[in-house]
């Protein structure tokens, strides 16, 4: 597994997963069934075996998991601005509004803000990991069939084709008796 690939792959998975959870309109995708998640997943799951050439399922669910994570730090660190941004228009309401009419506590909606978004991030992990496992059973690199003929040997069969080995055998009987090799076609 080469870390560059598995790093860079799922860094572009996981930004997608964040712009398609926080572009206005583009969001409403995962309205169906949680889909920009998925999508963001599996495209980096194409994208490691793209760099790689193989993929195992392992490692299609190791991508999706790290695009999740990825995208939930993303949606963390944009979830702290917004909440930055709600604490302090709370602060300016209450200043402008009489005491009595709004009594909203920053602190307290700055804390559940981070516990929202911390919850937020466990959920981009494990939808980033069922992305990558779909991601996985799609792209993994299964094994070529073989040609007939070219399994391994069964313990005790021989290794060389019946055939020859009749030919063998004619050829070292005829030679017993003095005779002439016998002409195989």
């Amino acid at each position: 597994m080469n870390i560059k690939n598995f790093i860079i792959s799922s860094l572009i998975g996981g930004i997608v997963i964040a712009a398609l959870a926080n572009i206005p309109v583009i969001n409403l995708i995962n309205c169906l069934l949680c889909m920009g998640y998925w999508v963001g997943a599996i495209l980096a799951v194409w994208l490691y075996r793209r760099f790689e050439g193989t993929l195992t399922l392992g490692q299609g669910v190791a991508v999706g998991a790290l695009a999740g994570l990825w995208s939930g730090l993303i949606n963390f660190i944009l979830g702290l601005i917004s909440a930055a941004g709600i604490a302090t228009l709370i602060t300016a309401l209450n200043q402008i509004l009489p005491a009595d009419t709004l009594d909203l506590q920053p602190d307290f909606a700055g804390g559940l803000a981070i516990l929202f978004n911390l919850i937020g991030v466990f959920l981009n992990i494990v939808l980033g990991t069922l992305g990558g496992l779909i991601g996985g059973a799609i792209f993994q690199t299964r094994p070529e069939a073989g040609v007939m003929g070219d399994e391994a040997p069964v313990l005790g069969a021989p290794e060389e084709p019946v055939a020859e080995q009749i030919a063998d055998q004619s050829s070292s009987a005829d030679e017993e008796n003095g005779e002439p090799p016998a002409e195989t076609s």
